[in-house]
């Protein structure tokens, strides 16, 4: 998939080093969930959604540096970018293509932060929550898909408010679900790992 093959993080790791510089937290080796949540917001607030260009089969994925030069992009285009910036900071990602009910398709880079199971995961919910109630937001139901264990959240920029924030993927038929006890599937949706 072309999408996967764009997906450069050495490119892109200054301007992500910049980003994570300023949530310090990380208590050993590897990336803060305060890191990745800054990454998603800053692709949130700096990327502004553009179509692709005309001519290009709906098939255009730009690389990480083009999206970051334009400020624009599409869906892809961000999610190959976000998926970038995190993999610059030392997280593992991966890309969703995912179909709705009514035949769109969307993607969106997922992030893992943890496993069912080993207790990782209310520190992950704690942590982000504390990031976006200092940035004024107060987000609590934060998402994932499980596979086989692991735990990826969604950074979805071009649909999402948030690391985890399924509501609009919701609405147009992209997943079934939340319900009651936070349960929801893809409609359709392949994966993609970036080595």
């Amino acid at each position: 998939m072309k999408a996967v093959q764009e997906v450069d993080p050495i490119a892109v790791r200054p301007v992500a080093a910049t980003i994570a510089s300023d949530h310090p937290e990380a208590l050993d080796s590897t990336f803060h969930y305060h890191q990745a949540a800054a990454i998603h917001r800053y692709v949130t607030e700096n990327i502004t959604y553009v179509p692709d260009p005309r001519g290009s089969n709906n098939n255009y994925v730009a690389s990480p540096e083009e999206t970051l030069e334009t400020g624009a992009g599409d869906c892809d285009c961000q999610a190959v970018l976000t998926a970038s910036l995190l993999g610059a900071i030392g997280a593992e990602t991966r890309l969703v293509r995912c179909e709705s009910v009514h035949g769109e398709f969307h993607m969106l880079a997922e992030v893992y932060l943890g496993d069912v199971g080993s207790g990782e995961l209310q520190p992950v919910f704690d942590s982000l929550a504390e990031f976006y109630a200092d940035e004024g937001a107060q987000y609590t139901d934060f998402y994932y898909s499980e596979d086989d264990g692991a735990c990826w959240f969604q950074a979805d920029t071009a649909m999402g408010r948030y690391i985890g924030d399924i509501e609009i993927l919701s609405d147009e038929g992209y997943i079934h679900g939340p319900d009651e006890a936070y349960d929801w599937e893809w409609h359709n949706a392949d994966f993609f790992y970036h080595d």
